[in-house]
């Protein structure tokens, strides 16, 4: 396997200096045609206008060779991105649900409440062990499943929307944080243990720069922990309110974790800023 992508990569770097090498060589061509005349006698401005004869000439071919060549190279980068990535699609489908709260680029310097990426090696440490490593292990391979059938549909290539809004990989994660949902009986002292977990293994500033200049003055927050328990648990209330749905629910996860989100729920919603 690394073999494979070693000389995928080396291929790929081979064609692009073929490429630049075609076009060398085709100008120099031209221009030994020029100075094999009997009359040649070229200057700087005539080896200018010979290059820009040359451009005219050739330019449709050779970009259209370029074209190729990059369409190529983005196929390979996409498919270098699926092979990284699907080995934890359910991570990405989790991360999902609470991505809205991540700034653009460059949205640090304006919005420093925002909730940096640099959360998530913490965050996912402090998932894990909540659910416990079983449960996670086994949504992992269950989500990877449905990933690896997106991938199978004709025509496709990632398709991470249609996995994101995967109603089975969606339970996935509704199936981990119902059971996390035990652990906040004690919810001031759980969403400190979370941000304490999260903030002592915080990703280093570099890998997430783009956020914005102001990365490094940025500090994790009650108030960022509470709006990602909040994002996190979201699915829930539109679960919880309607009859069917709460029936299915307790069939689910049973009548006392069904409860027990709710009584999450309200005490997410206590320490929520009212919005105006």
């Amino acid at each position: 396997m690394a073999e494979d992508k070693k000389n995928s990569a080396s291929s790929d770097g081979d064609e692009g200096e073929n490429l630049a090498f075609e076009i060398m060589d085709g100008f120099v061509d031209h221009l030994v045609v020029e100075l094999t005349k009997p009359e040649a006698v070229l200057s700087i401005n005539d080896v200018r206008e010979l290059a820009a004869s040359f451009k005219k000439q050739n330019s449709p071919a050779y970009l259209a060779k370029l074209r190729e060549y990059i369409d190529e190279c983005l196929a390979q980068h996409e498919k270098d991105i699926w092979d990284k990535t699907r080995r934890r699609p359910f991570d990405r489908v989790l991360v999902k649900r609470f991505s809205h709260l991540f700034p653009a680029e460059g949205g640090l310097d304006t919005d420093i409440d925002a909730l940096s990426r640099r959360i998530l090696p913490g965050f996912f440490m402090a998932v894990q062990q909540m659910a416990g490593p079983e449960l996670f292990d086994q949504c992992q391979n269950a989500c990877k499943a449905l990933a690896k059938a997106e991938q199978k549909k004709p025509g496709s290539r990632l398709h991470w929307n249609k996995l994101y809004d995967n109603a089975k990989a969606n339970e996935l994660v509704d199936d981990v944080f119902a059971v996390i949902s035990s652990h906040f009986d004690d919810f001031d002292k759980r969403c400190a243990w979370l941000h304490d977990i999260i903030e002592s293994h915080m990703a280093p500033t570099g890998d997430y720069s783009f956020e914005g200049e102001s990365i490094a003055e940025w500090r994790l927050t009650t108030e960022h922990i509470h709006k990602l328990l909040d994002a996190l648990f979201a699915p829930f209330r539109k679960i919880l309110a309607d009859g069917k749905s709460r029936d299915l629910a307790k069939k689910r996860y049973g009548q006392k974790a069904c409860k027990t989100i709710e009584k999450l729920l309200k005490n997410i919603e206590a320490v929520m800023p009212v919005e105006s």
